[in-house]
């Protein structure tokens, strides 16, 4: 029988994916940074699905998500990627659906965030 392995996601703001489903095996540790566009509204930017909430939002989920710890600190002029389009790039406030904008966080490197201005119907 193998060691159990425990898988952890990480979404910010509007439900966009910073660390997809990540296995580590019990009783290891790992350390992961982001950065992440934060604004008001969150999502999208006409307000559809509401307008969030003021500040960083983190979630975590998963099969059994352990975190140990959480730091959080201002970026100092990062790299941003700015997204426009539809309903295929927003971020779509209610799963099941999703726009690739959401998606694409995990394949940008720490200091530089997707700042997804994409809205539904647009």
């Amino acid at each position: 029988m193998g060691l159990l392995t425990l898988a952890t996601l990480v979404w910010v703001e509007a439900r966009r994916l910073m660390l997809p489903g990540t296995k580590t095996a019990a009783g290891a540790a790992a350390t992961y940074s982001f950065t992440v566009n934060v604004r008001q509204p969150e999502g999208q930017p006409t307000g559809q699905g509401g307008t969030g909430n003021p500040g960083l939002d983190i979630r975590f989920a998963g099969t059994n998500p352990q975190v140990s710890a959480v730091s959080v600190k201002p970026a100092i002029q990062p790299l941003v990627a700015y997204l426009a389009g539809d309903s295929t790039v927003c971020d779509q406030p209610v799963a099941p659906y999703t726009g690739w904008g959401q998606m694409i966080t995990p394949a940008v490197g720490p200091g530089a965030s997707v700042a997804n201005y994409a809205d539904s119907g647009a």
